[in-house]
């Protein structure tokens, strides 16, 4: 099939004038066509290419929600660690794929000083990423606070009333994301679709700057996505971010960073509970991208694949663990255990057995009271439940123990009880800009302390913020704020206020 692309002079010629700068939206909007077209495939600066449709504003030379602290025997444990599995990884990483993941793993810190710092290409999915979408119930006229609405035209003249609720921090991201990537987008939405919500997520048009894959009104087919399909780009500098690897190609899942699906609405359209926790899925996205940026630009690794696997094996380098409480239920295939499989694919060595030859660092339990826990503790070995394992893979990055330990921290020995204050203060430190400054200050507030919360009280950490918020009583407000405080800790709280300048 033929791709007719844009360049800054084409525009210039259609258009009439230096249309160089203006954003993506600026040209959806123009009169001007690219030249060699179908014309039966030309329609307001967008081509049809194989059902798709491609606007294409290319440079000249382009070539975490609280889960219970047990879930481990029913099916939810399951899906859950498949769902985190990449489809694209073997089930045994390479030893080299190990050696250069201890490598990264040394030298993550390492920026570029040169100034020729090529640019990442990042291709960002829309909806269940960046957003949720769904038709607005029939009678309801308004839309809910912090929810977009708009009419968007259907075949026949009907038209159809949408709401759009944004990710957490989207703006933040794509902004930060501008500094080091040219960002394009292909999703399997209509152009209508497509043109109004990045409008409303890019109004400058300052921040998507490449090109956009959609699907063209009207169509219904479905089709795979390719890396491939967005045209021109150097495939060793492209990343992918999607909540579904399954909806690329083969060869193009290597190059996906695989986010937890965002759904805002319930199927009957309503709002759904509010988590408890701020979503830091576009943030912990953010920091890997930064990591892939600076392995690819200072020359650690010679491509966006290369350099994602070892971000991936970096996430558990050094943990050697064991089963533990029914979790491994055939010793002599463990591979077929999912989570022995994540563990590995994140780069963590697994044991069947916990031998005096064996260097073990951790015991994942599905009970708190198996042998192993009870040994872990006598040998100052960390014990852990599965989630410890499930969020360190969803958020590409090691979670602290501390949060998810067996027994409960009370029983641990003192050397591995939570963080004392100036461990959390340090922390807090590198937490709090990692938070999005959309978030009001109450959320933001939130989303710091409940990390140096265990895991089994983050609940009651949400419900009494909730107390605070649900009452104008200054008593019952302060007696909240008291319960808070208690179950973070004074200094921790103290600190926390100032990191976040909340008076």
């Amino acid at each position: 099939s033929h791709r007719q692309r844009y360049t800054p002079q084409r525009r210039r010629s259609l258009i009439g004038e230096d249309v160089t700068g203006l954003p993506h939206h600026a040209m959806l909007n123009g009169n001007g066509y690219a030249g060699g077209l179908d014309p039966a495939t030309e329609r307001d600066g967008w081509a049809e290419v194989q059902g798709h449709t491609v606007l294409a504003p290319v440079e000249e030379n382009s070539s975490n929600a609280p889960q219970p602290l047990l879930p481990m025997h029913d099916s939810a444990l399951l899906h859950a660690a498949a769902a985190l599995l990449p489809m694209h990884c073997n089930e045994q990483p390479a030893t080299e794929t190990k050696q250069l993941a201890s490598e990264w793993a040394r030298k993550r810190m390492k920026r570029a000083t040169s100034t020729d710092v090529s640019k990442l290409n990042v291709i960002l999915d829309i909806d269940h990423t960046l957003l949720h979408a769904c038709e607005a119930p029939l009678g309801q006229s308004l839309a809910p606070d912090g929810v977009h609405q708009f009419i968007l035209p259907m075949p026949k003249g009907v038209t159809s009333r949408y709401w759009v609720r944004f990710r957490e921090g989207v703006h933040a991201f794509l902004h930060e994301i501008a500094k080091f990537a040219t960002v394009h987008v292909f999703t399997m939405a209509s152009v209508t679709y497509t043109k109004y919500v990045l409008d409303q997520m890019d109004p400058a048009g300052t921040l998507i700057g490449g090109q956009v894959v959609c699907r063209a009104d009207g169509k219904t087919e479905v089709f795979t996505k390719s890396a491939t399909l967005v045209g021109g780009l150097d495939l060793n500098s492209i990343v992918a971010v999607d909540d579904r690897e399954e909806a690329w190609d083969p060869l193009s899942r290597e190059l996906v960073i695989q986010l937890p699906a965002f759904r805002y609405f319930s199927k009957d359209r309503c709002e759904l509970r509010k988590s408890p926790l701020a979503d830091t899925a576009l943030m912990d996205v953010l920091r890997v991208l930064r990591d892939v940026h600076a392995g690819i630009s200072s020359h650690e690794q010679g491509s966006t694949r290369e350099a994602l696997s070892a971000r991936r094996q970096s996430v558990l380098s050094g943990v050697h663990l064991v089963f533990s409480g029914g979790l491994l239920s055939d010793a002599k295939q463990p591979q077929r255990c999912v989570l022995w499989r994540l563990a590995a694919t994140f780069g963590a060595s697994c044991h069947v057995a916990w031998t005096e030859h064996v260097p073990l660092t951790h015991v994942i339990s599905g009970r708190p009271d198996s042998a192993s826990v009870g040994r872990a503790a006598k040998s100052h070995i960390w014990a852990v439940s599965p989630d410890w394992l499930l969020h360190s893979a969803q958020r590409w990055h090691r979670q602290s123990e501390n949060l998810y330990a067996l027994p409960c921290p009370a029983q641990l020995p003192a050397s591995l009880r939570p963080l004392r204050a100036e461990d959390s203060a340090d922390a807090l430190r590198r937490i709090v800009p990692l938070i999005p400054c959309s978030l009001t200050p109450d959320e933001r507030l939130l989303a710091a302390v409940q990390f140096l919360v265990p895991h089994a009280r983050r609940a009651d950490l949400s419900a009494f913020f909730t107390e605070y918020h649900s009452t104008e009583d200054l008593t019952k407000k302060n007696n909240a704020i008291l319960k808070i405080a208690k179950l973070v800790g004074q200094n921790r709280f103290k600190v926390a206020l100032k990191l976040l300048d909340i008076t």
